[in-house]
């Protein structure tokens, strides 16, 4: 019922960010729009099999106070995996799940861009205002008839696997088996989130 879609790295500087993909994976990073309304814009990258790589980072051309962004970016100059996304065609049913189960996942909200290209990209997804244990907690995205953007991105690698550690551990287990993630996480003193990316100049952890 769940898939992979997009890993998300934040950075307070988009070209930063694309400077530090690039040095890692050997890739740049290809600006992909603005987030209207929600202060942000990003650059992206194929880890084909319908999942992609997400630089985020302010947008000073939008005047949002950085503290009122949809996500967290720190100040920290040197970027971070800050959260994972997962895909699905069953949102509604990834939402009641949730509401029954008493997982913290948002509301299903409707949100859009557009592309360098010109063209519109659509999706739905529970917008992820609420906690996320650290980033181990995934906001769901469903696409609908939109062309997933992995489809038309420079290819970085693919994803081999994601884990993550965490104080309470077991509670992120209890909710990822809920939600049909497969994925482990285990004990450890500070919420971390963990990808393995498989590229050109080797596997990649993150």
């Amino acid at each position: 019922m769940t898939h992979p879609d997009h890993l998300i790295l934040t950075t307070p500087d988009l070209t930063i960010g694309m400077d530090y993909v690039e040095n890692l994976f050997g890739v740049r990073p290809v600006f992909a729009g603005q987030h209207i309304g929600l202060g942000t814009h990003n650059a992206l990258l194929s880890l084909g099999n319908r999942t992609y790589f997400e630089v985020i980072a302010p947008d000073p051309k939008q005047d949002i106070d950085k503290n009122k962004l949809w996500i967290n970016i720190l100040d920290d100059p040197t970027p971070r995996l800050s959260r994972w996304v997962a895909q699905t065609d069953e949102l509604t049913t990834i939402a009641k799940i949730a509401k029954e189960q008493n997982i913290p996942l948002g509301d299903i909200r409707p949100g859009s861009r557009t592309q360098t290209d010109g063209t519109p990209i659509s999706w739905e997804a529970t917008f992820p205002d609420v906690e996320d244990f650290g980033g181990l907690l995934p906001f769901f995205i469903s696409w609908g008839k939109s062309k997933h953007p992995s489809e038309s991105l420079p290819l970085a690698g693919s994803l081999e696997k994601i884990s993550g550690t965490h104080p309470q551990a077991d509670l992120i287990k209890k909710y990822w088996k809920h939600l049909g993630i497969s994925y482990e996480v285990k004990f450890g003193p500070k919420p971390q989130l963990h990808a393995w990316i498989k590229t050109k100049k080797g596997l990649i952890e993150l």
